[in-house]
């Protein structure tokens, strides 16, 4: 009986992980790796534009707090666009003056900056460097993971900064410091911590990668190239406040 119970139980699991394998809500994938549908484009109101701010300043702190008038003025024409996206998935995106500048991540539901804004604004997520051949598997919609990460293993954290899972970080390649992609973290620094010392390095995910220079909410902005950014041209940024509760 025992025997008997212990094998349904494993075919159970196998369906439920076959399940989530192919399950949005388990590999989110690069969002806008195919065309979106625009459901409504609504110009927020300047009670909306605050409320926008609020959010941007409980999830980015002090990072945003110091650019929130030239991010999102008051005088700057803000949209609110609800969009279908090819997974099934609604969401939002926020265009400043047209361009897209933020867009809530599924099916997390993390505010996140765009590669504009990224590109204007370096210094608001946490950035990561990777290896430039990956850059194709994220437009495809891959995970970028950890062995493609690049580690300073002489700095803490491997120099990746402090952060807990679902942190919104950007990612650039050796040499140019300007996002190529946008994601939320899927480990903890203090495992990145853990495993530099182990002879086979960081392991796993790294970062589910939700937009990338070229995909279709870049081609719904202005279509900007990506800027040159030596390393040094931005300060490193403290990005370990404002952690919502759960992460």
């Amino acid at each position: 009986m025992a025997a008997s119970k212990f094998k349904l139980s494993k075919t159970l699991l196998k369906n439920c992980d076959t399940y989530l394998a192919h399950s949005p809500i388990k590999v989110p994938g690069n969002m806008f790796s195919r065309p979106f549908q625009v459901k409504t484009n609504t110009l927020m109101r300047n009670s909306d534009k605050r409320k926008l701010r609020e959010d941007m300043e409980a999830r980015y702190g002090s990072g945003f707090t110091d650019i929130a008038d030239s991010f999102l003025s008051v005088k700057a024409e803000i949209t609110d666009v609800s969009v279908l996206l090819h997974n099934g998935f609604e969401t939002n995106i926020y265009c400043v003056d047209g361009n897209p500048m933020l867009f809530i991540c599924q099916p997390e539901r993390v505010l996140l900056p765009s590669v504009y804004a990224l590109w204007e604004y370096p210094d608001l997520a946490l950035n990561w460097s990777m290896r430039a051949e990956v850059v194709s598997k994220l437009l495809s919609g891959a995970t970028l993971m950890m062995p493609d990460v690049v580690i300073e293993k002489d700095l803490p954290n491997g120099g990746l900064g402090e952060f807990r899972s679902m942190h919104p970080v950007s990612v650039s390649t050796a040499g140019n410091r300007s996002a190529v992609a946008v994601g939320v973290t899927a480990i903890r620094s203090a495992q990145v911590a853990q495993q530099i010392p182990k002879l086979l390095g960081v392991r796993g995910k790294g970062v589910l990668v939700h937009h990338v220079a070229k995909d279709h909410l870049w081609m719904y902005g202005n279509r900007r190239l990506r800027p040159d950014m030596a390393a040094n041209d931005v300060a490193p940024l403290d990005n370990t406040v404002a952690q919502p509760a759960g992460t």
